[in-house]
């Protein structure tokens, strides 16, 4: 009877709590093709550890039951059976090994760079305590003529077309290499010279005929209620209470959107649930991770490396458009972003105290 009354209790508790239970349980709806495979490789490893589960207690139950105490005579004894011991030992182990292959693919399928000939967009990532910046990039009709020797602080390369740089500015102009961001600190025909690893990138050996890019600002934000965006600061100028708002990241649908991870500081780690995939951001070092967000809208993203006083805060929107409005949205910034470039600097600017901290924006 008491048996009865606890089974009938339990099954009730579960009903009630099923509806928690199963949002704690199971990940969130994916958004991306990542996320689709992560939450496949989820749902084998779920049910694979649901039925051992299921198969353990029963089998508890069924001894507890079958072999209670019914009196003081003393049960035949066994001592071993060699079967049963093969049983449980190669049973476990066949599991092990299938669960590990199975999430080898699948790791190895995300974490892998696309096909050459497919369709990337790239966002360079910086995270530094307690917000995050987004730069995106446009391909220059130029490539390194000479390659860039590893680990210089400054250094000097010859381009293909020198005619690419005219109207960029010393200064004010970061171009890409592979993954690594320089700094344009003069323009002389043909001859670039750059200050090496800017913006947490670390300097790589980059061999003649590497494609260029034009680094170009993306971040935008916005004031989200409800979220933990409300931060308040004082700005000391005014005295006023300002409220930090939360950076946005826009990216594509359908197209490959390669993040390159990079931190101006200590470990962070960039995570969006419904993308089911995070990765650290490690100074020193960058970073790669590919998205392929399969339906437009809004995500909220955030750290999920404790990294501070305020890492709870170090919350971002992942905004995806549709490729056209993408597009659009692209070239409206890359528009913004040269139209707003401050003129070259001359060479007495250049040498004066402070002018290259300024200009890194290492300033006050």
């Amino acid at each position: 009877m008491r048996l009865n009354v606890a089974l009938v209790a339990v099954f009730l508790a579960l009903t009630v709590t099923a509806g928690v239970a199963g949002a704690q349980v199971f990940p969130p709806e994916a958004k991306s093709e990542q996320g689709d495979d992560i939450r496949a490789l989820y749902m084998i490893v779920f049910v694979v550890a649901a039925v051992v589960f299921v198969a353990v207690e029963a089998a508890i139950i069924y001894i507890v039951l079958r072999y209670r105490r019914r009196g003081d005579a003393l049960p035949k004894q066994t001592h071993g059976n060699q079967l049963v011991e093969v049983i449980w030992t190669a049973t476990p182990a066949a599991i092990v090994i299938a669960l590990f292959v199975v999430t080898f693919m699948v790791l190895d399928d995300i974490e892998s760079s696309p096909p050459e000939d497919e369709r990337v967009e790239t966002v360079d990532v910086l995270g530094r305590q307690w917000t995050w910046a987004f730069r995106y990039s446009e391909r220059l009709d130029v490539t390194v003529a000479e390659a860039v020797a590893e680990g210089a602080v400054s250094s000097v390369l010859t381009v293909s077309d020198a005619g690419a740089f005219q109207g960029l500015a010393p200064f004010s102009t970061v171009i890409r290499l592979d993954v690594e961001h320089m700094r344009v600190t003069a323009i002389d025909g043909g001859a670039i010279t750059v200050d090496r690893a800017v913006d947490g990138t670390v300097a790589e050996q980059h061999d003649a005929g590497t494609p260029i890019d034009l680094i170009f600002d993306g971040t935008e934000t916005a004031v989200e209620p409800g979220r933990l965006d409300s931060l308040v600061s004082v700005d000391p100028a005014t005295g006023e209470e300002v409220i930090r708002p939360t950076p946005i990241v826009t990216v594509p649908t359908d197209i490959t959107v390669r993040f390159n991870l990079a931190s101006q500081d200590v470990i962070h780690s960039f995570y969006t649930p419904q993308f089911l995939y995070k990765l650290d951001v490690v100074p020193g070092r960058v970073q790669s991770m590919w998205i392929n967000v399969t339906e437009a809208g809004l995500y909220e993203g955030q750290c999920a490396e404790f990294c501070g006083r305020d890492h709870a805060r170090m919350i971002f929107t992942v905004r995806a458009l549709e490729p056209d409005e993408y597009e659009a949205w692209r070239l409206e910034r890359l528009a913004a972003a040269l139209g707003a470039a401050p003129p070259p600097v001359t060479e007495e600017e250049a040498a004066a105290p402070g002018m290259a901290a300024e200009a890194a924006g290492e300033g006050p």
